[in-house]
């Protein structure tokens, strides 16, 4: 009897140090497997994986707790989505302001070719509302016009051209 226990012993003895040896492949092949996904990921960027290679080998021998090689990876994953969704915020925020510049355009096309003139902005130096009510003077009289303003041509030229407008009192 005491033979067949020590046989017994024996043979789980044996079947322990295969089920360690099998366990331990079988981790090996897992940290093979986890350093080349992490090697070869190109949208999910691991931080220190090697730290993450040596947490999980140690993870291996008992099993206790979640994987950290998953755990850094759901990581990884969390930190891109969000980069990725503040950059779409952002590119989306580009193609809203693009597309408004692009009606704005459009509108001036649309202005210009129906024939409207854009007046230019009042200078920063002078108040929109300065003009109000004044209307633009001629400078008919080309005695006066070389006292108030220049004439736009020449007066040689002068059966050709038309008065310069000018805001001069005269």
């Amino acid at each position: 009897m005491r033979d067949e226990r020590a046989d017994e012993a024996e043979a789980a003895a044996a079947r322990r140090e295969e089920a360690d040896a099998a366990v331990e492949r079988q981790g090996q092949h897992l940290l093979e497997a986890w350093q080349s996904h992490l090697d070869a990921a190109q949208q999910l960027q691991v931080p220190d994986s090697g730290d993450v290679l040596e947490t999980l080998a140690a993870w291996t021998a008992s099993l206790h707790g979640d994987n950290p090689a998953r755990a850094a990876l759901h990581r990884a994953q969390q930190a891109a989505s969000l980069r990725l969704a503040q950059r779409q915020a952002m590119l989306q925020t580009e193609q809203q302001a693009l597309e408004q510049e692009q009606a704005t355009l459009h509108a001036e096309r649309t202005r210009l070719q129906s024939g409207e003139d854009a007046l230019p902005p009042p200078p920063a130096w002078r108040a929109p509302s300065a003009r109000e009510g004044r209307g633009a003077r001629r400078c008919g009289n080309w005695s006066n016009s070389r006292r108030q303003c220049r004439p736009i041509c020449s007066p040689a030229s002068k059966p050709h051209c038309r008065p310069r407008v000018c805001s001069t009192p005269g």
